[in-house]
């Protein structure tokens, strides 16, 4: 994948990127040594901020190391560079906040995202993440965490790009356990029916206005 990444952008001054110019371009922060053994396959699980790192030196948009270049289509030849943005522990809360389980619809616990992942993330470790103690999780690691919260990896780059999942005024909306049941039994219906609610739920706020307080 990396060799394919490497054909595909090329240095802006000419020529492929070697390990020297990664290192001057990411102020030491991918040094040649790690360019040459991430090349030749002997870093099998590099950690985020250094692709990322790479990603937005080179050009090209992060979530392509999350995907399989046949899958790459037009948008592996479009550069982009990595957005600023959030925080890894500001993304993964705004998950924890989202998301419920649906057998009791409360928040998932860390110990049942970290039994969801496979053991691939630890409770201790999903902790971690959360505080801010650790910011730097494998790609396998993402991955994990990605299908446990059943959302696409590429939110994890989306930093500073997108608006988050869902504001504090939701959060405080989804603690109601009415409200979780009407978001529940809605999932499941067709867009015709949910615009058919949406009207409903328009002429029941009319009606109210017109009728005042009781």
């Amino acid at each position: 994948m990396f060799a394919r990444l490497l054909e595909t952008y090329p240095h802006p001054a000419g020529g492929k990127w070697s390990g020297p110019r990664m290192q001057e371009a990411t102020g030491g922060f991918v040094n040649a040594a790690y360019f040459s053994n991430l090349l030749a396959g002997r870093i099998k699980q590099p950690g985020l901020d250094k692709l990322k790192a790479i990603a937005e030196v080179m050009g090209f948009p992060p979530q392509l190391w999350l995907e399989e270049p046949e899958w790459w289509g037009e948008r592996g030849h479009e550069p982009e560079g990595a957005p600023p943005g959030t925080a890894l522990e500001d993304l993964l809360n705004n998950l924890f906040a989202s998301v419920v389980d649906e057998r009791t619809g409360e928040p998932l616990p860390n110990a049942e995202v970290s039994r969801r992942t496979a053991g691939k993330v630890s409770e201790a470790e999903i902790e971690a993440m959360r505080s801010g103690t650790l910011d730097n999780p494998t790609v396998e690691q993402v991955l994990a965490l990605s299908e446990a919260f059943d959302v696409d990896p590429a939110y994890w780059f989306r930093r500073g790009k997108n608006k988050p999942l869902v504001n504090q005024e939701i959060v405080e909306a989804l603690r109601n356990e009415d409200n979780r049941l009407l978001l529940h039994r809605s999932l499941g219906l067709s867009k015709d029916q949910k615009d058919m609610l949406l009207v409903l739920m328009e002429q029941l706020e009319k009606r109210d206005e017109e009728e005042g307080p009781v």
